[in-house]
């Protein structure tokens, strides 16, 4: 975001500007809240991100809602700056990151398939897994015993070195390539 201009994006992220989630990007491609005081809240987390005289500033963290008793859409707002022009674009701004608490997209585990070198089976149960399905729902799904499904995720979860469900859950998204 320089100036408040929108600049790199992923398909979620226009997907979730299209929908009615109360929040839009106008023709200038910035951000623009349908409620104003989500408006507000949102300039304020902005500013409040904005890395001044080498000091950084927490992350913000929104919940926007086309109405009250819609799911809310998640902002988080964190500095991002470019302090040895690493890039050449003298860059300080903020990564505004949109997470849609009601999406159950498609999400690809084929990263995190390469990365912990999880076998095709392993692969389906793990994109399972990020459906959000119990083991008898996947042994369902796959057509196998739910023994198989618990041995499958055991030897996932060894893979990944992940404690539980959730870690493991979380593993798998952060191998997601964020922006296109």
């Amino acid at each position: 975001m320089v100036q408040g201009e929108f600049i790199v994006s992923n398909d979620e992220a226009l997907r979730m500007f299209d929908a009615d989630h109360g929040l839009t990007l106008d023709s200038r491609s910035h951000f623009r809240c349908k409620d104003e005081n989500s408006q507000m809240d949102l300039i304020k987390a902005i500013s409040n991100a904005q890395i001044h005289a080498n000091k950084t500033r927490a992350e913000n963290l929104l919940a926007i809602r086309s109405s009250a008793t819609a799911d809310p859409l998640l902002v988080e707002v964190s500095p991002l700056r470019d302090t040895l022009d690493e890039l050449n674009y003298g860059l300080d701004g903020v990564l505004v990151q949109l997470i849609d608490t009601r999406s159950r997209s498609y999400c690809s585990v084929d990263s995190f398939a390469t990365a912990y070198n999880i076998s095709e089976a392993e692969k389906t149960v793990t994109a399972l897994l990020l459906d959000g399905l119990t083991n008898r729902e996947i042994a369902e799904e796959r057509g196998t015993g739910i023994e198989t499904v618990k041995s499958q995720i055991t030897s996932i979860m060894q893979k990944a070195d992940a404690t539980s469900r959730v870690e493991l859950v979380r593993r798998a998204l952060k191998t997601q390539p964020p922006v296109r």
